[in-house]
């Protein structure tokens, strides 16, 4: 059975991807004299937690990540790497490329210092090859 939610194929009640619960399956009844469906659409009931034995210096309820096997690809930013790359390259002085993904206050600045004196333009270099530099949202700029 697939997901609703994010389209993964479960076998149990609830999803190992995203954790929502799974619908049962439908059930029709048709009866022989009735021209009604009655169609059974429900959920199973939740199962009570199981207590976990607590380790020593761990955390409760802290997030381990995504369950083995599970490929998890972080959101990226829509803008271009090499296209920031070129911009911070040619025109890094003047902070195109802090204006190109979004960082518009950046870019102000590095117009009025001409990019840090040349030293945060060169950070800034470094970031992009490396994929470390990040839109106006937050999201590392990774794809070519």
């Amino acid at each position: 059975m697939q997901c609703p939610s994010c389209g993964a194929n479960v076998d149990s009640a609830y999803c190992g991807y995203c954790g929502s619960k799974m619908p049962v399956e439908r059930v029709e009844t048709r009866s022989i004299h009735a021209e009604n469906v009655v169609v059974n659409n429900y959920y199973y009931p939740e199962p009570e937690p199981e207590p976990q034995p607590k380790a020593a210096g761990s955390s409760a309820g802290q997030y381990a990540g995504p369950p083995m096997g599970f490929a998890y690809s972080a959101p990226a930013s829509p803008k271009s790497r090499i296209v920031a790359l070129l911009l911070c390259f040619f025109f890094g002085f003047v902070g195109a490329h802090r204006f190109y993904v979004g960082r518009y206050l950046m870019g102000v600045i590095y117009v009025l210092t001409f990019g840090g004196l040349g030293f945060a333009w060169f950070v800034d270099l470094i970031l992009i090859l490396f994929g470390k530099m990040r839109d106006r949202n937050g999201l590392p700029v990774v794809t070519w």
